[in-house]
């Protein structure tokens, strides 16, 4: 089962923008570089873990 999303990255990214409550940045490390949308990125964990539990593919 493929799932219809973008090709693998080239490199890997570690990035945090940590807001308090009034929306100021209080730490930030590569803030401008642009990633997937975490609930792309939840799919393919979700894929991942449900073949290693052995789920038949549909």
């Amino acid at each position: 089962m493929r799932l219809p999303t973008a090709a693998r990255p080239a490199s890997e990214h570690v990035t945090h923008c940590l807001l308090d409550a009034q929306g100021a940045v209080l730490s930030a490390a590569e803030g401008t570089h642009r990633l997937y949308a975490a609930s792309t990125i939840k799919l393919h964990v979700l894929w991942a873990a449900l073949r290693a539990c052995g789920a038949p593919a549909r």
